[in-house]
């Protein structure tokens, strides 16, 4: 008897999740959004929804229901996702825990590539190498779970997931470790750690999720100067406090900076504005969103000019770059201060934020439409770059990085006369 009352309670917290998200979307449209597409499919689903009796079994059906406003930013996720989940059904946004492998994947010629390790990382350590191929992650294969996200999803979307599938088993407990099996039949053991590495607080409902941030000093081909480097993985808090610092590094002698944004699945928005306040020289825009409660421009103040970086500001992007990411390098492009290189962005541009379910899952939902300075969407659609160019496996293994290298010859082009290398040697 008690069997069947749990059940039964189970089962009515799962159609009041149901109902809530039915409600919740439309509150959040713009007005004048025609809602009919939306209720007749809440009505087909309901009675699926009615025999789902856990939070994993209504989460499919939430999926589909979210998935007809054909808008990203409409997930349904677990409280504490820990990537044991299907990852067609559930989209990963990491396991959390605080600690990272350092290192970044991302899907070249149908393989899960390491393109990018931390200097000193666990990973770094470990003798991972950029271009190195991954074929399992603690045993379990990827190739199975590449080939499904591919055949059910658009090929962003899917690259994304998979991204986020590979990091939510690489990272975790920061006294851990994860088998990692490479290419070629080798099995590396990774741990992980917090050094060198930010933790982006939990926001809301969300997990904590480690990322790394590295930065350096590049040398500029044929120049006897440097540009700056700073890449890391979420736009969160912590990341204004070391962009801070390297936009006083980069004032001290650096003739450009490089902002690597692939594979950043973006964050908070504040933190990109708060960026680009360090770049530009008087108030600008990075777009308007269009929400419920109206028009909201995402305006920009700059930074006194004793904080500013003026020299020249190139933005790395690709198809993993989502969300903040796509919004800041629009934004600075189209306001006239980065030059954007590499691959179309996700297309996935839209202000969202979490909330937590009747069930206990979590619903992100957006919050409005981004349109940039020039009056594109970029949802659905992406930022091309103002130069194209692509990432390749063939490239990596070489030792080359072709998106990078085109933004340090930009810079270097924009470095004074003065600071040519006599003869055209290398600096």
């Amino acid at each position: 008897m008690i069997a069947l009352l749990a059940a039964a309670l189970a089962g009515s917290a799962q159609l009041e999740t149901f109902d809530h998200v039915v409600e919740r979307v439309p509150a959040m449209q713009p007005e004048g959004w025609d809602d009919t597409a939306w209720r007749e499919t809440a009505v087909r689903l309901r009675k699926p929804a009615k025999k789902a009796k856990t939070a994993s079994e209504l989460r499919p059906v939430l999926t589909e229901l979210l998935a007809s406003l054909g808008a990203s930013h409409h997930t349904v996720l677990p409280r504490s996702w820990d990537g044991t989940e299907d990852p067609i059904a559930t989209p990963g946004i990491g396991a959390g825990g605080g600690g990272t492998a350092g290192l970044v994947v991302a899907t070249l010629d149908d393989r899960v590539v390491v393109w990018r390790v931390a200097p000193g990382s666990p990973a770094d350590v470990a003798g991972i190498a950029r271009g190195d191929v991954v074929e399992s992650v603690d045993g379990k294969p990827v190739e199975p779970v590449r080939a499904a996200l591919f055949a059910h999803e658009s090929p962003t979307i899917a690259d994304l997931m998979l991204r986020a599938w590979v990091h939510s088993r690489v990272d975790g407990t920061p006294d851990g470790t994860v088998a990692l099996g490479l290419e070629g039949g080798r099995t590396v053991e990774v741990g992980r750690t917090t050094d060198g590495v930010f933790v982006a607080p939990g926001m809301g409902t969300m997990p904590s999720i480690a990322s790394t941030w590295t930065e350096t000093a590049m040398a500029l081909p044929g120049r006897d100067a440097t540009a700056r480097y700073v890449g890391f993985e979420v736009f969160a808090m912590p990341v204004l406090e070391r962009f801070t610092r390297a936009v006083e590094s980069a004032k001290a002698g650096d003739a450009g900076l490089v902002v690597d944004l692939r594979g950043n699945p973006g964050g908070v928005l504040g933190v990109g504005q708060g960026m680009a306040g360090f770049l530009v020289r008087e108030k600008t825009t990075l777009g308007t969103t269009r929400a419920a409660y109206g028009w909201l421009e995402l305006g920009v103040s700059p930074r006194p000019a004793r904080q500013r970086f003026d020299g020249p500001v190139a933005i790395l992007v690709d198809r993993g770059s989502a969300s903040t990411s796509e919004i800041l390098a629009a934004g600075l492009s189209q306001a006239g201060r980065a030059r954007v290189f590499g691959s179309t962005t996700a297309g996935m541009a839209l202000p969202s934020q979490f909330e937590s379910l009747p069930n206990g899952d979590v619903l992100q939902l957006a919050t409005g439409d981004y349109t940039a300075p020039d009056g594109t969407r970029v949802e659905g659609h992406g930022f091309t770059p103002d130069a194209p160019v692509s990432l390749t496996l063939e490239a990596l293994r070489e030792g080359r990085d072709p998106v990078l290298d085109a933004a340090l010859a930009w810079i270097a082009e924009q470095a004074p006369a003065d600071a040519i290398v006599p003869d055209g040697g290398e600096p």
